[in-house]
């Protein structure tokens, strides 16, 4: 399963983690960890959040695209019903279009999620870690309490539009600055002229006074919880009757 096997090696709080794949009958089931709150999309329909925890969910979303970038990962379908909410944190999930390698050129008769897709994804079904734009969109999302994006639009009117140099506007007063970051500095035709998701992540620390977190450094925590659980786990069932 591909999907497994690129999840294998994320160890991030932004991105889902794998805990196993059930493989001993068909159909294999993968085993991730759980997010309270279930898909972005619906907690954002379901809840009344102010502008500064959206900002906050913009933050650790791009945190998230940007850590599967340092693993040489394209995610190519970033949307809020595809990260998962759970303990405050927004996790990115469903990898089952992601891929290894800087770029990845799509068969023309494959079907995708058009709302979604950079301008050059459209026309040539090409993608790289700039054509995760769609974080972007997301951000609309997040900040249209989980709202379609485009509404009201075909998904053949939405490229139409996209490819003849339109983009979205926002519905809601936010931040003017996260707003221009948004629609110009991610959504910008050229893909040379749009930030990368690591310059995204440090624009919106600045904006939103939110540090960067230390992605090793969390991870090796996360490995030390672990692993003292499974010490705990071990010893207990030692321990109980029967056992020796």
């Amino acid at each position: 399963m591909r999907e497994a096997r690129l999840m294998r090696i994320f160890e991030c709080d932004y991105v889902v983690r794998l805990w196993g794949v059930a493989a001993a009958s068909e159909p294999l089931m993968i085993v991730m960890e759980l997010a309270s709150n279930g898909a972005l999309n619906s907690y954002l329909e379901k809840n009344q959040l102010d502008d500064t925890q959206k900002a906050v969910m913009c933050v650790q979303s791009s945190w998230g695209i940007e850590y599967l970038n340092t693993k040489n990962i394209i995610h190519r379908d970033i949307a809020a019903r595809n990260c998962l909410y759970g303990d405050g944190k927004v996790k990115i999930s469903d990898f089952g279009m992601s891929r290894e390698g800087p770029t990845y050129q799509m068969d023309s008769k494959r079907r995708v999620p058009i709302r979604w897709l950079a301008p050059e994804t459209m026309r040539v079904q090409t993608y790289n870690f700039k054509t995760d734009v769609s974080f972007g969109i997301m951000a609309w999302e997040i900040y249209h309490n989980g709202k379609e994006p485009f509404p009201g639009m075909t998904p053949g009117e939405v490229a139409k539009y996209v490819l003849t140099g339109n983009r979205m506007e926002f519905e809601v007063n936010i931040n003017p600055d996260i707003k221009m970051l948004i629609c110009k500095d991610t959504g910008a035709e050229d893909p040379n002229s749009r930030l990368t998701q690591e310059q995204i992540s440090r624009r919106l620390e600045g904006l939103t006074s939110i540090p960067k977190p230390d992605f090793d450094a969390d991870a090796q925590k996360r490995r030390e919880a672990d692993e003292a659980e499974e010490r705990e786990r071990a010893a207990s069932e030692a321990s109980a009757p029967g056992s020796a």
